[in-house]
Formats: C-alpha cells, sequence, structure tokens
C-alpha cells in the first residue's frame, strides 16, 4: 500500500516527506527533492526537535544560503 506523501516547498528548499514501515516500526521520511539525500525519524528525534532551543535552531540549518556556520571557532567541515 502507497503511503501519503506531502511536499513542502518554498524558496530555499524543496522536501517530500511520508511514513515507512521499518523492521524498527513506523519512520518519517523526509527526502530532499534537490539533493536526494534523505534521512529516516523515529518518535524520539521527532521528539527531540519539539524542546531543541529555539536560540540554537540556526545549527539545524546545512541547506543553501542557511548552511550553518560555527562562529564559534570549530570547524565546520568535520560535520560533513
Amino acid at each position: 500500500m502507497n503511503q501519503p506523501q506531502i511536499d513542502f516547498r518554498n524558496e530555499f528548499a524543496s522536501i517530500r516527506i511520508s511514513l515507512e514501515n521499518t523492521r524498527c516500526g513506523v519512520r518519517l521520511l523526509v527526502e530532499d527533492r534537490e539533493t536526494g539525500r534523505h534521512a529516516y525519524l523515529d518518535p524520539i528525534e521527532l521528539a527531540s526537535l519539539c524542546v531543541w532551543p529555539e536560540e540554537r535552531r540556526a545549527e539545524l540549518l546545512q541547506v543553501g544560503i542557511y548552511e550553518y556556520s560555527d562562529t564559534k571557532g570549530a570547524d565546520a567541515d568535520a560535520r560533513s
């Protein structure tokens, strides 16, 4: 059975989300439509996004002009 897919797009990113049944249970599949990269997120990862401090959200941005650059001197390339 095909799972519903939802596309989100703005001037900075284009993603598709859907639910995927895996061996470990249901996961949210998030696909970057521009790069083809994807991530499977489980409930604990999604809940963690809800409590991530607002002042640190820029650290999550890794797309286009919003790619986060560490201003504290750490090597940003080490995350790649």
